[in-house]
């Protein structure tokens, strides 16, 4: 195939990434919706579940180069880095939010506002995916993942949880 073959079929290179990201996303998202279709548990356990399909499917491949990608490219393509908010990270936090308001639901999270709780459920997460691909010093060395998520769920699943009676809501 020659370059100009592409161009019969998207329109410029940022359309062709266009493409690719979304193809590259669909088994994420089937997951997804398969997992909440699916889900019987409590809703610590959804989080929980949501975090580590999502390092799964995205943090432990190829994928997670993307995040790190936008940040450094999103000002010189920015209809590029409106795409990907649109089309992954909405997508993501959405997933997030579900099972935030699930265990809210069930009286398992306190009340708070889901939309501040899910860029606190992310960061870390995505804070992962970048060090995977920073170089050194930057990176976080020999990080052991496995570990590194079970403490950022375990500390999550807490700050989430219902306060016992007397407690200070604000906090």
């Amino acid at each position: 195939m020659t370059a100009g073959t592409i161009y019969r079929y998207y329109a410029n290179k940022e359309d062709m990434l266009k493409a690719v990201i979304q193809e590259s996303y669909e088994r994420t998202y089937l997951e997804g919706d398969q997992l909440f279709a699916q889900f019987r548990g409590t809703g610590p356990e959804l989080l929980a579940e949501v975090i580590r399909a999502w390092w799964r499917l995205v943090g432990s491949t190829r994928l997670s180069g993307l995040p790190k990608l936008m940040i450094a490219e999103a000002a010189n393509f920015p209809e590029l880095a409106q795409f990907h908010r649109e089309a992954v990270i909405e997508r993501g936090e959405g997933y997030i939010a579900r099972a935030i308001e699930y265990g809210i639901a069930r009286g398992e999270f306190r009340p708070l506002p889901v939309d501040i709780a899910v860029k606190v459920v992310c960061a870390p997460v995505v804070m992962a995916m970048i060090w995977r691909h920073a170089p050194l010093p930057c990176n976080a060395g020999d990080l052991d993942i496995e570990r590194y998520l079970d403490e950022v769920i375990h500390t999550l699943i807490q700050g989430l949880a219902v306060r016992p009676a007397g407690s200070n809501p604000e906090r």
